[in-house]
């Protein structure tokens, strides 16, 4: 019995929670040139990247290296009856398996290296964009025209922004809490003398 799939790149056992499940090459010792013809483009998938590999009786490939629409039945659910998980089965016809491997390993890969780069790109534009908006909310304390009625407006915003970073990126959180705390207390000092003077105007 096979255990491990064959497909370059890949060395996956069969693991039916997951929903993979291992195919035997098919049509082994099989004459009927249709079958040969068959076989031979399983083989012909597996060379592609391991060109010194030959099949054996046991060569197997994985389930993730078909299409979806390669199966007649696609998930791996329990039988009422035996209890016993119903195993994806590929398509078939009068002379046997009448579909083909045609997913290799690095397009297994590929989607979830690209989603994670994307990921990567997203938390640092998050944390540049926090940082620029808190430069933003400092120079405009520093313009003069801040408040006692815009400091909470200003605390929530920066709040804001933290919380932003703390969720998309792990890096400068140390930073950013500080730089937090450090321009709250300023605004709020600033906004003390601001507004003495405004009383003394006013008297």
């Amino acid at each position: 019995m096979p255990n491990r799939c064959v497909a370059g790149g890949c060395s996956n056992f069969a693991n039916v929670e997951k929903g993979i499940v291992l195919h035997g090459i098919p049509f082994s010792n099989d004459e009927r040139p249709e079958a040969k013809k068959r076989r031979r483009k399983w083989v012909d998938f597996v060379k592609q990247k391991r060109a010194q590999w030959e099949p054996t009786r046991n060569s197997a490939l994985c389930s993730l290296h078909f299409k979806p629409e390669d199966f007649q039945r696609l998930f791996t659910i329990p039988d009422a009856l035996t209890n016993r998980p119903i195993i994806p089965r590929l398509i078939r016809d009068d002379i046997g398996v009448s579909v083909f491997p045609s997913v290799h390993a690095k397009s297994l890969t590929l989607t979830s290296e690209v989603t994670e780069a994307q990921a990567s790109r997203n938390r640092r534009m998050s944390l540049k964009n926090a940082k620029t908006r808190m430069a933003s909310l400092e120079e405009e304390r520093q313009d003069g025209d801040t408040c006692n009625n815009e400091v909470e407006r200003l605390d929530d915003a920066d709040t804001n922004i933290l919380a932003e970073a703390e969720d998309e990126s792990g890096t400068d959180e140390h930073h950013l809490l500080n730089t937090r705390d450090s321009f709250t207390q300023t605004v709020e000092e600033a906004n003390d003398d601001e507004c003495q003077s405004c009383a003394k105007l006013q008297s």
